[in-house]
């Protein structure tokens, strides 16, 4: 202060007792909403399971169940024209499929362990066993083989598939089907036809015929109806009777799990015709005849193989593989891989 007497400066103080209450009136106070079921099952720090994880004690419990029996022979293949060029032949899975549910559900009432993994990881459990279910009822029904092929259309892509499979009880697997498919939604249950021919229906869609102890089930009519004249025209030559399937009968010969062929000469050929024929001759594959696939699983070993065979001596690309003989390099595999490749060429 400048001129007179220093004045002294004064503060306010704010009282030091209790407030006399808020400025604003104080909102509500708002529930935490509880989090949703899914996050249940979430832990937010690692989990240790006691003794080996749940996984592998589900495989290990899996594994003990016995594969399929193997196959020596298709009772199925005098059904399929001559012109088949393609041919898969597949187990019927509902013995494996059933003893792995009663294994399931077995371990989950004396493993604790395991019941609340399975849990975590299955909520809807009950959903789950009413899905499995009807399957397990169907293939109760069906022979032990079943087969899908496709014949030659005459460009280089085969026809529409059709699936075969002998029926053991016709009567109940017809009842079941229709209830089965009774029950699908929005109009994509196939449509079952049981008579002595097949369906006359136009247009696409997944059809089903049932006659004399046989499944078949096409994606159209078309199918259907050539199986209908293979089976009844004698003088029809059938799909044992072509070159291609002497070579399937003798991968059969050794036990089969699982089979798919195709015939590689009727395919190229027909892409030869259409013009589209550069690609094989410019990498040496325009001799080849046939491709065939296996899995053999005996004795708790698996064997997967796939052979093309070629009508002459190879060239171009295909001539740079070696001969069949020991790879060297599988040593350097791991005792038990999911899958492993390996080539062999000449130098």
């Amino acid at each position: 202060h400048v001129g007179g007497a220093p004045r002294g400066v004064h503060a306010r103080v704010p009282p030091t007792g209790p407030p006399r209450g808020p400025p604003f009136p104080t909102p509500p106070a708002r529930e935490t909403p509880p989090p949703p079921a899914t996050a249940a099952w979430r832990p937010t720090a690692p989990f240790s399971w006691p003794g080996p994880p749940p996984p592998a004690r589900l495989r290990h419990a899996l594994a003990q169940v016995p594969p399929p029996q193997l196959r020596y022979q298709s009772t199925l293949a005098h059904l399929l024209p001559a012109n088949t060029v393609f041919f898969a032949s597949l187990p019927n899975l509902h013995g494996q499929l059933a003893a792995s549910y009663q294994v399931l559900q077995r371990r989950l009432q004396q493993d604790p362990v395991l019941r609340q993994w399975w849990r975590r990881r299955n909520p809807g459990g009950a959903k789950w066993q009413t899905t499995v279910q009807p399957f397990l009822q169907l293939g109760a029904d069906l022979g032990p083989e079943i087969v899908i092929a496709a014949g030659a259309n005459g460009h280089d892509v085969p026809s529409s598939p059709l699936l075969l499979a002998r029926l053991v009880h016709p009567n109940d697997f017809a009842r079941r089907l229709r209830h089965f498919t009774a029950r699908a939604r929005g109009g994509k249950a196939p449509r079952v036809w049981r008579g002595r021919r097949p369906p006359s229906v136009a247009g696409a869609g997944p059809l089903i015929w049932l006659h004399g102890g046989l499944l078949a089930a096409a994606l159209g009519p078309a199918p259907l109806r050539q199986l209908y004249r293979q089976r009844h025209s004698p003088s029809a030559l059938d799909f044992t009777s072509t070159p291609f399937y002497q070579r399937v009968r003798q991968t059969y010969a050794g036990g089969v799990s699982v089979l798919v062929a195709a015939n590689v000469h009727s395919l190229l050929h027909n892409a030869a015709a259409g013009g589209r024929a550069g690609w094989p001759q410019r990498l040496g594959f325009a001799n080849a005849t046939a491709f065939i696939a296996t899995v053999r699983q005996a004795a708790g070993v698996t064997t997967n193989r796939a052979d093309l065979a070629f009508a002459s001596q190879r060239r171009g690309l295909a001539a740079w593989l070696a001969p069949p003989r020991p790879m060297q390099t599988l040593s350097y595999v791991s005792p038990q891989p999911r899958m492993a490749f390996a080539m062999e060429t000449i130098a």
